[in-house]
C-alpha cells in the first residue's frame, strides 16, 4: 500500500511530479496523479489480498495483468475511461515492483543465513 487513507490528505501538500524535475499538466495538481494511483493500489488491495496476493505472482504474471489493461484502454473511447485504465495500469506496475522487491529482500535474508 502506497498512502493510508489518513495520509491521502497530506499527501496533496506534497509535490512529487516536481521533485522529479517535471512539471503537471495545465491546471493539474501535480500530486494528484500519484494520489489516485495509490487509491488504485489501495482499491486492487482490498479486492485482491494485499501483499501476500502479490508474492503468489510471477514478472510475467504481472506482464500479463499490465498487457490486459492496456488491451482494455483501447476499447475506451474517452479520455477520462483512458486515463483510468493508465492509472490501474501505473497501480499494477507498483504492486508488482513492490511484490519483485519483497522477494528480492526476502532472498537477500535467506542467502544471508546460509553463509
Amino acid at each position: 500500500m502506497i498512502f493510508q487513507n489518513d495520509d491521502l490528505h497530506e499527501s496533496r501538500k506534497s509535490a512529487p511530479v516536481e521533485a522529479l524535475g517535471r512539471e503537471a499538466p495545465e491546471g493539474q495538481d501535480s500530486s494528484e496523479i500519484y494520489i489516485d494511483i495509490a487509491l488504485e493500489r489501495n482499491r486492487q488491495d482490498a479486492q485482491w489480498g494485499g501483499p501476500s496476493h502479490d508474492d503468489s505472482h510471477s514478472t510475467r504474471d504481472w506482464a500479463g495483468f499490465v498487457e490486459k489493461q492496456a488491451r482494455e484502454m483501447w476499447l475506451k473511447p474517452t479520455f477520462s475511461e483512458a486515463r483510468e485504465r493508465l492509472v490501474k495500469i501505473a497501480a499494477l506496475a507498483v504492486a508488482g515492483i513492490e511484490s519483485l522487491d519483497r522477494r528480492r529482500a526476502a532472498l537477500l535474508v535467506q542467502q544471508e543465513e546460509q553463509k
